[in-house]
């Protein structure tokens, strides 16, 4: 795990970030061309709150260096700059595809 941010996280790695309220775990989605030449990259939040809603995808303890279970929130999709951005906590990159499927069952673009 590393301690400090490098320049360019990559896309399904699982990362702590600060936000105004609290810090909470994301996962990296926007394409590793793009966190070069920009400040901020899209993620998706993780939650140890579960709803069972068809956007939500589930990880268990231990999986990809998580601590606790959790979803992933995807109708929770944003920007943040990768200034915000703690540390690495692990990869999460094999779960990409089911992370797009929740992120179409919120946006329902699958073409």
């Amino acid at each position: 795990m590393s301690s400090t941010p490098r320049s360019s996280p990559r896309r399904g790695e699982i990362w702590l970030t600060r936000s105004a309220d609290n810090i909470r775990p994301v996962i990296v989605l926007s394409r590793q061309q793009a966190h070069d030449r920009l400040a901020k990259i899209t993620v998706v939040p993780l939650s140890s709150n579960h709803r069972g809603w068809p956007d939500e995808v589930g990880f268990t303890v231990g999986e990809a260096g998580l601590r606790v279970a959790c979803v992933a929130q995807c109708r929770e999709i944003a920007h943040v700059p990768k200034v915000l951005l703690l540390h690495r906590i692990g990869d999460a990159a094999h779960r990409l595809p089911e992370l797009c499927r929740g992120i179409n069952a919120v946006i329902g673009c699958s073409g």
